[in-house]
């Protein structure tokens, strides 16, 4: 996503939950935009292993805690309830899902999604709920819990919406910014004109500097050296080894 769009609308928008409480705006709408874009990157990387839409219902339920684990029908209750989210999010798929259990810290989840005739399944152990990405979606599901309601909206400007989650606040907002914007892409500075390379680059008011450090050299020539290289083969497994677990990609 572009970053700079992204902080255009933050500078602009407030997030109204309901009639008595103050906008969240500033720093605080910021807060939940960096939580829902990083999740929205887990959703991206793991939706090449699993499906996204189921993903996303993770968003909207309570954690799967370690109390809901040691009990066996209090698991299955959750993914039941899991599943109906499922069928209420799309319509067009007929969602299944299964527990297969055999302790709190051996189960596996298999979820299989039949659409257009064609049925994908997938399985999700018992270590993905302990994992860094899960942990991180949890978060941001409790953050956000009983956050909206009927009365919900943005408002930037003039303008408002009602949303009933921050996924449509943010899409919402993001479309609102991208009016009347002529966005393009260059491969270095020289390319820009004059007035555009102020604007993006030297202006001190929009310019933002990052510092880079690197604390191991050596083992940072070799990455780079695996890389960009002349040899194929490590850089192709290096790519194969960690290509699901990527979290920032610009392609």
């Amino acid at each position: 996503m572009n970053e700079y769009l992204i902080q255009l609308a933050l500078d602009k928008a407030q997030l109204y939950t309901d009639e008595t409480t103050p906008p969240i705006q500033g720093q605080g709408l910021e807060k939940l935009a960096k939580e829902y874009t990083r999740v929205v990157s887990i959703f991206n990387r793991l939706a090449r292993r699993y499906d996204d839409v189921f993903l996303e219902q993770f968003c909207y339920m309570d954690a799967i805690s370690d109390e809901i684990k040691l009990d066996q029908e209090t698991l299955s209750a959750w993914l039941t309830k899991m599943e109906k989210k499922l069928q209420e999010s799309d319509n067009k798929a007929v969602f299944t899902i299964e527990l297969d259990y055999k302790s709190s810290t051996e189960f596996s989840v298999v979820v299989s999604k039949k659409l257009h005739g064609i049925t994908k399944t997938f399985v999700l152990p018992s270590t993905f709920f302990n994992g860094k990405d899960y942990l991180k979606i949890a978060q941001y599901a409790s953050d956000t819990a009983d956050m909206f309601n009927k009365s919900s909206y943005m408002q930037m400007g003039e303008r408002q919406q009602p949303v009933s989650s921050f996924k449509q606040a943010f899409e919402w907002m993001m479309k609102e910014i991208k009016k009347g914007q002529h966005i393009q892409r260059y491969k270095g500075l020289g390319e820009m004109n004059p007035e555009q390379l102020w604007e993006t680059t030297l202006d001190s008011n929009n310019r933002r500097l990052l510092q880079v450090r690197i604390e191991d050299v050596i083992a940072a020539d070799e990455i780079f050296t695996t890389l960009m290289g002349d040899v194929v083969e490590p850089r192709r497994d290096f790519i194969v080894k960690n290509a699901l677990d990527v979290t920032n990609l610009d392609v």
